[in-house]
């Protein structure tokens, strides 16, 4: 896949042009996107962002382009961050100055970092783009822009969509970032702050998808924004814009859509070229179906039966004849197990976010199945347990009391301090019998050590899964897509303006899914180069864990 092949590339680019520049030093703290000149903090106007983006089956081809002016005299280097995908392949950069094309190349980190301080040191006008300390987030800095000056910084990148259940495909455009925090098991960890700015109105953003399928394109639709939609070629092209051309960032777009047959594999060939010769490349998704035989859910491996209740959501596909797929929804009211929540409470926290983690906590227990067990634990510098002498039976009194408490939770625990809690629950808290353990972290992600936190994970989660579920817009979907992908879980992200109920349902739907193991790849080795995921290293949650 060509994606997953320029996925091994480090993602570090450096391009010159002949043109001065001053110092760097750190960057200050805000909330949302923008372009400062290092050294003095000083905002350069962001004028536009432009998203043009093409998906061909579950591929994305995103291109950004940032419209920026330099409105003082003098020369200046700038710096800016902004939000992508952890799972994302940086494919392209460029960047238009006085009527010239600045394109970059891939090279090592430290080579392009060398390259671009000896620009600079030279006169040029040199930029450099690379991941943040997160994956999640690409930092470009460009030296030595001439005054009175407009830039345009395009970015491209590729990724692939997500899945939700067996229904839709998901495609999301984070609009914001969070500050991270350093965490005390790396006091002396070196990185820039999140640089950000408050004011929304300063920018306006332009979003246009198109979606490309060999299949009829059956139903697309914004979740947050009001859009316009135009079916071409027989449905199998859609393009979805933005219905205001003036509309602020305050809000991730994410946009919802299917096709036909969406259970069926479907199969994607690209040609590339590496050493001078011509490669393909073929992909092969496929969603698997919840059969709706008798309301039955059959795992044939596991020979488990699985009750499932159907719900139709009502039609509201542009120019499609069909309802949407069932929405299949486990019963999960027939099983036990125990739930530990772990939510943050950490300063970062304040405002709409600590009270969305409490709206969804508050949900989440009023949602848990008879004859299981619950426990809530809060943390931010420190961690503090409700339940003292152990998880609490999922009875009335139980939950009403728990409720109460959530409602007096405020975000002044400090710091973002997750790895305790975690430990705590997955090493030195024993399991309630036979009862299977489902783990539930609320967070903003609001940390610097992911790498930490998912590799504690992926050694002590034991039976345990771990689902996720990133609080407000600027959410690290690093950590909460990595933690849950290690802890066998499922990552889900709730924004200001999004369904807590939906969300949670969802997540906790996820919690009994029938576990498939014993998983074949079978292709043949004579023509076949390389596949990736390599088959016999992905490791699937087996029954006996639960």
């Amino acid at each position: 896949i060509n994606a997953e092949y320029m996925g091994e590339i480090k993602k570090q680019i450096t391009m010159q042009r002949p043109a001065t520049a001053k110092s760097s030093s750190p960057i200050p703290r805000c909330k949302c996107l923008a372009m400062f000149q290092i050294g003095t903090f000083e905002h350069i106007p962001l004028k536009l962002i432009d998203y043009n983006v093409r998906i061909y089956g579950t591929v994305a081809e995103v291109e950004v382009t940032q419209t920026y002016q330099n409105t003082s005299r003098a020369k200046i280097e700038t710096d800016f961050l902004f939000p992508m995908s952890p799972d994302a392949s940086f494919s392209g950069f460029e960047v238009h100055l006085l009527n010239e094309v600045i394109k970059g190349q891939v090279k090592p980190k430290q080579t392009a970092l060398t390259e671009y301080e000896e620009a600079k040191q030279d006169g040029k006008t040199a930029a450099l783009a690379h991941n943040e300390e997160a994956s999640d987030i690409m930092r470009i800095r460009i030296g030595n822009i001439p005054g009175n000056t407009e830039v345009k910084v395009i970015i491209r990148y590729v990724e692939m969509v997500e899945q939700e259940w067996d229904k839709y495909y998901r495609f999301v455009i984070n609009s914001t970032l969070t500050p991270r925090y350093f965490s005390r098991a790396h006091p002396n960890e070196k990185g820039h702050k999140i640089t950000t700015t408050n004011n929304l109105d300063a920018y306006k953003w332009r979003i246009k998808v198109e979606l490309n399928s060999s299949r009829e394109i059956l139903f697309a639709n914004s979740l947050n924004h009001n859009v316009n939609t135009t079916k071409l070629d027989e449905g199998h092209r859609m393009v979805i814009e933005l219905a205001s051309q003036n509309e602020a960032p305050n809000k991730n777009f994410v946009l919802r859509y299917f096709h036909a047959a969406i259970n069926e594999p479907v199969v994607q060939l690209t040609e590339y070229e590496l050493g001078g010769v011509k490669r393909h490349a073929a992909m092969v998704t496929f969603m698997p179906e919840l059969l709706q035989g008798g309301d039955i859910l059959q795992a044939e491996d596991s020979k488990q039966q699985v009750d499932t209740t159907a719900v139709k959501e009502p039609a509201k596909a542009v120019g499609a004849k069909r309802l949407p797929p069932p929405k299949y929804e486990r019963d999960f009211l027939d099983n036990k197990g125990e739930f530990i929540f772990l939510i943050d409470r950490s300063g970062s926290m304040n405002g709409p976010r600590m009270a969305k983690a409490k709206e969804a906590l508050i949900y989440f227990l009023k949602s848990l199945p008879d004859d299981s067990y619950f426990d809530i634990v809060s943390f931010g510098s420190s961690f503090q347990t409700y339940a003292k002498g152990g998880s609490k039976k999922t009875m009335n009194k139980n939950i009403n009391e728990a409720v109460e408490y959530v409602k007096g939770f405020e975000a002044n625990m400090g710091g973002t301090e997750i790895l305790p809690p975690l430990l705590e629950i997955l090493i030195n808290r024993q399991k309630k019998g036979n009862y299977p353990r489902y783990i539930y972290l609320l967070t903003d992600g609001d940390v610097r050590n992911v790498n930490q936190i998912v590799n504690m994970v992926e050694c002590n989660r034991g039976g345990a899964r771990i689902h996720t579920l990133g609080i407000g817009s600027g959410a690290s979907q690093e950590l909460v897509k990595e933690v849950a992908r290690a802890g066998n879980g499922t990552p889900e992200f709730v924004t200001d303006s999004d369904d807590v109920a939906s969300k949670i349902i969802s997540l906790l739907t996820s919690s009994f899914v029938p576990i498939i193991d014993g998983i074949k790849t079978d292709f043949d080795k004579s023509i076949v180069e390389f596949a990736t995921p390599e088959p016999g290293t992905q490791r699937y949650v087996s029954l006996s864990e639960l």
